[in-house]
């Protein structure tokens, strides 16, 4: 992992064959950390709706 992105390399060769997720016919899936900001303080005077 790096920076919060993780490469897979989803499937080998005919010397070291292997699947990981077959329903995907990707060679590399990318999965990327996504920030979110969340309020530490919550606002119990908003109205909800």
């Amino acid at each position: 992992m790096e920076d919060g992105i993780l490469l897979i390399q989803n499937y080998g060769n005919s010397i070291n064959p292997y699947t990981f997720f077959a329903e995907c016919e990707e060679k590399y899936l990318v999965l990327e950390k996504v920030h979110t900001q969340q309020s530490l303080t919550p606002d119990s005077e908003a109205d909800p709706f």
